[in-house]
């Protein structure tokens, strides 16, 4: 069997572009479980009301996102030497778990949501320089601040802004800059909507109904129980552990930028997955995980370039695909 892990860009383009064609191809697997989730913030519901009005631009638009964000995680990696070899897996991982899980016709906002977090997370990591660089900062925060204006799923990163100012260890005017930069966005829509009639706290007020939502929403299982999702959580989730050990181990060969990105991209990860511990969690919140996982997973590939690490990546490729032609094969 050749290395189907270390393929070159030509071919992980290739392969990208099938599958996205693919999961554009059965739309419908996206849109069921994600029903009565819709975008509760005003420029998510202005996106989502584009989408579904003029559903091939919308198409089009989220397919664009797709492959920019892809690029821009292989950007973040390089720059950062996260990975000790050249490789492209992150653009797989990321059209497979982001698109493979929830793409529908609906879902443009969530990528132009992950194109927000992923700026904002490599502007993050470029402010971690020797020479204070509060400019990086402060678009950094901004870029998450406007997140929270397209879904109020996006407030689970408020846990991570404390968290990246204490890794790349910000003074008291970095927390400044950063809180100015997070709160910006939510204020300039709130004087918005003021000056159009409405009340001064209608931003905050549907983003805390959003969040209160998370806890007191009914959960939709329709769309998670079946059987090639559960496989490929349940191994996407197991290789990330152990992509995760692994780095653990390796951390005092580390240099000191690549190992704060790898705990940077681990607490990602974890703030990712606090919507998921909770009954108003949705597919659509797959959107989060997809990044840090994209990132994370890789290392264990790399690393392990086996005959059985080959099999597994297999059986990820073929449980996403195997979701995709047969939505209906659920349990239950």
């Amino acid at each position: 069997m050749g290395n189907i892990i270390r393929l070159n860009l030509g071919w992980t383009l290739f392969l990208f572009f099938l599958l996205l064609i693919l999961f554009w191809t059965n739309t419908g697997v996206g849109c069921v479980p994600a029903a009565g989730f819709s975008m509760d913030m005003p420029l998510g519901i202005l996106l989502e009301r584009f989408s579904v009005g003029k559903p091939v631009a919308g198409a089009l638009l989220c397919s664009l996102l797709i492959f920019i964000n892809s690029g821009l995680l292989i950007r973040i990696v390089s720059r950062n030497m996260i990975l000790a070899d050249r490789s492209y897996l992150p653009i797989i991982f990321y059209v497979t778990i982001g698109a493979g899980c929830i793409l529908g016709y609906n879902s443009l906002p969530v990528f132009v949501l992950s194109f927000l977090m992923i700026g904002s997370y490599g502007l993050m990591l470029s402010s971690f320089r020797r020479v204070v660089r509060y400019g990086d900062l402060f678009n950094s925060t901004l870029l998450a601040g406007i997140a929270l204006l397209v879904w109020s799923h996006a407030a689970v990163y408020l846990l991570l802004l404390p968290i990246s100012l204490v890794i790349f260890k910000k003074d008291g005017r970095g927390w400044i800059v950063a809180l100015t930069g997070y709160v910006l966005p939510l204020a300039i829509c709130s004087y918005v909507y003021w000056g159009m009639g409405y009340p001064i706290s209608y931003a905050v007020d549907r983003l805390l109904n959003g969040i209160v939502g998370m806890f007191d929403a009914e959960f939709v299982s329709t769309g998670w129980l079946h059987p090639a999702l559960l496989l490929f959580w349940g191994i996407s989730l197991a290789v990330c552990v152990l992509s995760v050990i692994s780095s653990i181990k390796r951390a005092s060969s580390m240099r000191t930028r690549t190992y704060k990105a790898f705990v940077y991209f681990l607490w990602i990860l974890v703030c990712s997955l606090l919507p998921f511990c909770l009954p108003g969690r949705s597919l659509s919140d797959c959107i989060f995980v997809a990044v840090p996982m994209a990132i994370l997973i890789p290392l264990y590939f790399i690393r392990n370039q086996t005959f059985v690490a080959q099999i597994i990546y297999l059986l990820l490729l073929g449980s996403i695909v195997v979701y995709n032609l047969f939505p209906d094969m659920t349990i239950g």
